[in-house]
């Protein structure tokens, strides 16, 4: 039910999903389902995401099941390739504080961030 609200045309729903599945991946849960969920989600589905990425949060000292590479690979396509501009943009933002807690993703985001800065924003 939370991973359908990501989708919900109704905003509330969205946001009470995006809320739900932050509080999910801070609890270290859900990780395949959400990589799994961008891949196949539709625009609200892939903004929502993105949103829910926005935490502040140490995944280095409790060994997350984030998966650090996997995901400075989706920071990389949300900001850089997914064709929503709501998603280029909360992915932005969250990219700001998983760089700052989290050192083994900085270069992934730096790169993202670099390949960001080159190419106009269509």
């Amino acid at each position: 039910a939370q991973l359908k609200g990501l989708s919900d045309p109704v905003k509330m729903v969205r946001e009470a999903a995006r809320w739900g599945m932050r509080q999910t991946l801070l609890d270290d849960k859900g990780w395949d389902y959400l990589y799994a969920l961008y891949a196949t989600g539709d625009d609200r589905a892939r903004e929502t995401i993105a949103g829910s990425l926005i935490m502040r949060a140490d995944a280095v000292m409790n060994r997350s099941n984030a998966g650090f590479q996997r995901l400075g690979e989706l920071f990389d396509r949300m900001m850089n390739q997914d064709p929503h501009p709501a998603v280029r943009a909360w992915s932005t933002r969250a990219a700001w504080n998983w760089w700052v807690w989290n050192p083994p993703v900085r270069d992934a985001i730096n790169n993202a961030v670099m390949t960001t800065l080159e190419r106009e924003e269509p």
